[in-house]
C-alpha cells in the first residue's frame, strides 16, 4: 500500500510546479522528523515518507532534483534510523540523490549538523 502510494504520487509529482513539489517533500521530511518519538517497530511515517520519497525519485527524479535542499538532511540522519525498513527507504533516497556520501555530507552538512540536535532527546541517539 504504501509502496503504491509513493508510486501515484509520483506520476503526479511530474505535473506539479516547483513550489508544490517543494511542498510536497518538505511536509515528508518534517513528517519524519515529527515521528521521531515513536517505537522503534512501528513502521508509521517513517517509513511512509521514505517510500514515498523513494518513489519520487523513481519516478519524477529530475523534478525532485530541483527540490533536494528541502529533504536530503532528513535523509542523511533517517538512514541510520534502528527501524530497518525506513532505513532502507531513506539509504535509498539519499544514495540515489546525494551524488556520493562525500559530496553529499559537504553539500548538506551545515543543514544535517542544525537537524541533529532534535533528534538527540531520543533515547535510540
Amino acid at each position: 500500500v504504501k509502496k503504491a502510494l509513493g508510486n501515484a504520487l509520483g506520476f503526479v509529482f511530474r505535473d506539479t510546479s516547483h513550489a508544490e513539489a517543494e511542498t510536497l517533500v518538505k511536509e515528508m521530511a518534517e513528517a519524519y522528523v515529527a515521528e521521531k518519538d515513536h517505537d522503534e517497530t512501528d513502521d508509521g511515517i517513517r517509513v511512509t515518507s521514505g517510500i514515498v520519497l523513494e518513489e519520487l525519485t523513481n519516478l519524477a527524479g529530475d523534478k525532485l532534483k530541483d527540490v533536494t535542499p528541502a529533504f536530503m538532511p532528513v535523509a542523511y540522519v533517517a538512514m541510520w534510523d534502528s527501524n530497518e525498513r525506513a532505513a532502507d527507504a531513506w539509504k535509498e533516497v539519499w544514495r540515489a540523490n546525494s551524488g556520493g556520501d562525500r559530496e553529499g555530507v559537504n553539500k548538506y552538512h551545515q543543514r544535517i549538523m542544525a537537524l541533529l540536535p532534535t533528534f538527540f532527546d531520543h533515547l535510540s541517539w
